[in-house]
């Protein structure tokens, strides 16, 4: 035992802290009891499900397999044709596009169509200039087409107007349309 020359008083603790750390620890001891029940409850949750799980795979037959197997080759199937047809240039759709914008006394002669380019070449004949820019103008209204250019334009014997576009088309054209 120690000899102690100057008497000390006891350093007394406030009972507020005394009370916090008492409550620090009780919560300390509540968080991971509660970490270890939830621990071992989701490990009986998931043993329980590998226990149904195979038990489902013991009571397949092997008819209900075949259907499975006949299925997962189909939806395979389906899901390479959609990539195909996503992929796949539809240039009839460009048929719409004339139908929709040409002047009716408007006629085509000559009908050229560059899907990789996405280019159409028209050359057509028309009355009078009057119909050729409605034409133009029918054309260059249209989500479809990104620019039209007028290469030629010339008068026939009989009075008429010949001319030669290149339109330039927007590459949504070739999409399939649902």
């Amino acid at each position: 035992m120690p000899i102690e020359i100057i008497p000390r008083k006891k350093v007394r603790v406030p009972r507020w802290q005394v009370i916090l750390f008492s409550i620090s620890l009780i919560f300390f001891l509540i968080v991971i009891s509660t970490y270890f029940a939830f621990s071992q409850s989701e490990k009986k949750h998931r043993d329980r499900i590998d226990e149904l799980k195979s038990l489902i795979e013991k009571e397949k037959t092997s008819e209900i397999k075949e259907i499975e197997e006949e299925l997962t080759f189909w939806q395979e199937k389906i899901k390479n044709f959609s990539v195909i047809l996503q992929e796949h240039s539809f240039a009839s759709n460009i048929f719409e596009l004339l139908q929709k914008t040409s002047h009716p006394k408007v006629m085509y002669s000559q009908f050229e169509l560059e899907p990789e380019e996405n280019t159409l070449n028209l050359t057509g004949q028309t009355d009078n200039f009057l119909n050729l820019g409605q034409q133009v103008f029918l054309l260059r209204d249209d989500s479809m087409v990104k620019d039209i250019n007028l290469s030629e334009v010339s008068i026939t014997k009989e009075g008429k107007v010949e001319f030669a576009f290149e339109i330039s088309l927007n590459p949504e054209i070739f999409r399939w349309k649902k």
